[in-house]
């Protein structure tokens, strides 16, 4: 049977591919609220008002009188404080909670050398009631650590890491005690001169970079899973909290007994500080990239030559001594260029800085400053 030749030819379907939505379509004022307090800001602002809440406290004309009472209120509302935040940790880690119980450990390093700070604020307490309160302190600090390595299991806290803050804690507990103890023979308000004064410099110059240096002792980081208790920069976090609340704590200290603050106790952290981020660059870049290691040398050598601002060019002195020391050690490990010009560069200064404070040098070698003889040794 022939076909009918009036019948139409059939329409192939057409197909409705749906088109994405368009990138900040529908985020509107509550989708923003929601990603807000899903953060759980909430413990941030929980921590600022407790602490606001005991200086208002403690402060009050109607509370104790006494500077012991006060100490005693502080610590002991801190404490607590501390305590709930690592039990609440430890549940919500167990109920599988992350973000949260993450944030609570955070928030728990950020303020666990605050009470070691009031410490050295009570100035007039007896040498026996500030080691009764630090060793307190210090088993406190131990106890809540030990809970959350026992019971929050996957937390990324590595066995060296936890000696690095076993040191931080043992230089926070002697402190308060050594700066007490000599406060008692200081004479005058603002010495310079003394055991007292000496401490004090020794503090800024020597152990906190010693203590900065602690971070090229832990371990290269890495996750342990992909839960977010176990991510790689936790370690390396937790112990830059630490050593936050450590310098504040000796800044505390010299404010507390009187001792002035100066810009070149600065040079000898920078200095630490620049010869970390060149051995730790791994951490951050997984692929070597010659230019940036040449880059990250540089800045030792510029914070070096800025001891020569000062009247004293002790620090300089020392940072570049130490300089030419890591350059050549780096030029005999790699054979870098970089590191052998800038270890010249490094010997000529120190070289113009010996000539600049040589006091026995002729009338004619004295005459010409030692920002000069840095220039000709440059140009040389």
């Amino acid at each position: 049977m022939e076909d009918n030749p009036m019948k139409q030819p059939e329409t192939p379907p057409v197909l409705i591919v749906p088109m994405p939505p368009e990138r900040g379509a529908g985020k509107t004022l509550s989708f923003w609220l929601k990603k807000f307090f899903a953060c759980n800001p909430f413990y941030l602002v929980s921590a600022a008002l407790l602490l606001y809440g005991v200086y208002l406290v403690s402060f009050d004309a109607n509370f104790f009188g006494r500077e012991i009472s006060q100490l005693a209120f502080n610590f002991s509302s801190l404490q607590v404080y501390e305590i709930l935040l690592v039990g609440t940790a430890i549940v919500l880690a167990r109920r599988r909670i992350w973000y949260d119980s993450v944030l609570l450990v955070c928030l728990e390093n950020l303020l666990v050398l605050v009470p070691f700070i009031l410490i050295s604020q009570a100035a007039l307490l007896g040498h026996r009631a500030v080691l009764a309160v630090c060793l307190a302190g210090a088993a406190a600090v131990l106890l809540r650590f030990g809970s959350l390595k026992h019971f929050f299991k996957e937390l990324n806290l590595p066995r060296r890491a936890l000696l690095c803050g076993l040191a931080l804690l043992l230089v926070n507990v002697v402190l308060p005690l050594v700066y007490h103890h000599l406060h008692e023979s200081k004479i005058g308000t603002k010495p310079t001169e003394g055991a007292a004064y000496e401490l004090n410099r020794y503090s800024w110059l020597v152990l906190l970079p010693a203590l900065l240096a602690l971070v090229n002792f832990m371990p290269k980081a890495r996750p342990m899973g992909d839960l977010l208790p176990q991510r790689r920069w936790l370690p390396l976090g937790v112990l830059a909290l630490w050593l936050a609340g450590t310098a504040t704590h000796i800044f505390s200290l010299s404010y507390v007994y009187n001792f002035d603050w100066e810009f070149v106790f600065m040079l000898p952290l920078l200095w630490v500080l620049a010869w970390t981020a060149y051995l730790r660059r791994g951490d951050a870049v997984a692929n070597r990239i010659p230019w940036l290691e040449n880059a990250l040398l540089v800045p030792p050598l510029t914070i070096a030559l800025l001891g020569l601002t000062q009247s004293d060019y002790t620090v300089f002195r020392a940072l570049t001594i130490l300089n030419v020391a890591c350059y050549f050690a780096l030029f005999m490990k790699n054979r870098s260029f970089t590191a052998l010009h800038l270890m010249l560069i490094s010997a000529a200064t120190l070289v113009a800085g010996l000539v600049g404070s040589v006091e026995s040098a002729p009338v004619a070698i004295k005459s010409v400053g030692s920002e000069k003889w840095l220039l000709l040794f440059g140009v040389a």
